[in-house]
């Protein structure tokens, strides 16, 4: 006696509603390891082992993780390259420059992050682009405080008066000391 699964591909349901785009798959054939025995050596095969249906779990964590580590790592990118850059300028040319941009920093400060970043999303649409880019928004402020506060300290220091006094430019001086 052989048993025979029903094989459907859940991606397209109006195909799935016609009798004649069914695939008829030998059970044999379309599980070749029994799930119990597949469940009992997961010590060897499988370092988190296996769910109900037998599939790896690290795997699957794996994948499922690719698209947060992706956010986490542009989106913080964005956002240091922004942040840092404001807080050179910031602290470096200081006075009107320095008032203006940290008074931008402290607007942005006082928005919720999580809000912001959803109405950004609800205007823009939802993409991961749109999140990269919301989530910088929102964090790009720490950075530049930090950054501001130790160009405030570098900036009093006799190699970049040196270097003002043979001439280098302001350009040079930030990115470069």
């Amino acid at each position: 006696q052989t048993s025979v699964t029903v094989m459907v591909n859940p991606l397209e349901p109006q195909m799935a509603k016609t009798p004649q785009h069914l695939t008829l798959v030998p059970e044999e054939k379309a599980f070749p390891v029994a799930f119990k025995q597949m469940q009992l050596q997961h010590d060897q095969f499988f370092i988190l082992g296996t769910d109900s249906n037998g599939r790896d779990i690290l795997s699957r964590l794996i994948v499922g993780s690719q698209v947060s580590l992706k956010v986490g790592i542009f989106a913080m990118g964005l956002a240091a390259i922004i942040g840092c850059f404001l807080g050179v300028l910031s602290g470096y040319f200081g006075g009107w420059v320095d008032m203006l941009i940290m008074r931008f920093t402290d607007i942005m400060m006082s928005f919720p992050d999580l809000l912001l970043v959803m109405a950004i999303v609800a205007v823009k649409g939802p993409s991961l682009s749109v999140i990269y880019v919301a989530i910088a928004v929102v964090s790009w402020t720490q950075f530049a405080r930090i950054v501001r506060g130790q160009v405030l300290t570098v900036r009093e220091m006799e190699f970049v008066e040196a270097a003002k006094s043979v001439g280098a430019q302001d350009g040079l001086i930030m990115f470069k000391h």
